[in-house]
């Protein structure tokens, strides 16, 4: 079978097909044809643009922390080990995933990263969106260990907080025909 023909029969059936020797070729071109769409504008300037909104991101971020908790928050961001990971998480959500970043971030809210190296921000505040932190539930031994709330209510507008609840609501909030799109 010549390449066209196998292009051909590899895009009308969607089954994976497995690369021999014959195929290998035509498998690989069909298989990545779309790679240039999903490669960013600039080719291998992906890197340096990826840099540029994280370090914009990260200078937001910590031009949000109070002033006297700053210097600590930038030794946690570069901290690669798990005394960081919850601040890192949480600015990742910021640069990559449109988490929501006030002015001001509430000073006992960034306290409680620099106090408790296992928090993650797993929950956000329903009306303001700011991402919350909680201690992720897991297990000591036999011991299953609960997650541990620190905020019922945001600090920044004391709203309730809890697991997607300012997602859920702008979701909700969409017109019909556009849930269909997201879900199924």
């Amino acid at each position: 079978m010549d390449s066209g023909m196998e292009l051909a029969a590899l895009r009308a059936d969607p089954e994976p097909i497995m690369a021999t020797q014959s195929n290998s070729t035509a498998t690989t071109s069909a298989a990545f044809e779309s790679t240039a769409a999903a490669t960013p504008a600039g080719g291998s300037d992906w890197m340096a643009e990826a840099d540029r909104k994280w370090n914009q991101a990260r200078e937001r971020f910590l031009n949000a922390v109070a002033d006297d908790q700053r210097a600590a928050v930038d030794q946690r961001l570069k901290d690669l080990g798990a005394r960081g990971a919850g601040l890192r998480a949480w600015l990742t959500a910021i640069a990559w995933r449109g988490g929501v970043l006030p002015q001001r971030l509430p000073r006992e809210l960034v306290q409680v990263y620099l106090d408790d190296a296992e928090v993650r921000p797993r929950h956000e505040c329903e009306a303001c969106g700011l991402l919350i932190p909680v201690q992720p539930a897991g297990r000591r031994g036999a011991e299953a260990i609960q997650p541990g709330i620190y905020f019922s209510n945001c600090p920044a507008c004391d709203a309730g907080t809890g697991r997607y609840v300012f997602r859920s609501k702008a979701f909700l909030a969409l017109p019909a025909e556009q849930h269909q799109d997201r879900t199924g």
